[in-house]
């Protein structure tokens, strides 16, 4: 379990890390990055990026854990992982949804 945290957390920060530059066409020519309105645009273009491949693994995971609930019969191993799963990709989909609200919590100081 604890392998699996850390991969999860190095490939999230990993994501992090190259969000900024997919989120910015050219940020040597763009002068509107310097600014907050231009930063509220990046956050938003990376709330965009982060949210979307966390929600998309947070149903491969409650797919998942139905697989398991679906195959695994009456084994209470099997569906423990399976009620784990779920809980975790449910987690994830609150995780991404709460994205857009600290976004536009940062907005709404910032005045945009």
């Amino acid at each position: 379990m604890k392998k699996t945290l850390k991969v999860a957390a190095t490939s999230f920060s990993l994501l992090l890390l190259a969000a900024p530059v997919l989120a910015v066409e050219n940020p040597f020519q763009t002068p509107a990055a310097q600014s907050a309105s231009g930063l509220f645009n990046i956050l938003q273009s990376i709330r965009d990026w982060v949210s979307g491949i966390i929600a998309i693994i947070a149903v491969i995971m409650i797919l998942y854990a139905a697989f398991l609930f679906i195959t695994g019969g009456s084994s209470e191993e099997t569906r423990g992982k399976a009620k784990t799963t779920l809980l975790y990709g449910i987690i994830g989909i609150v995780v991404a949804f709460f994205a857009y609200g600290i976004v536009n919590l940062i907005g709404s100081f910032i005045g945009r």
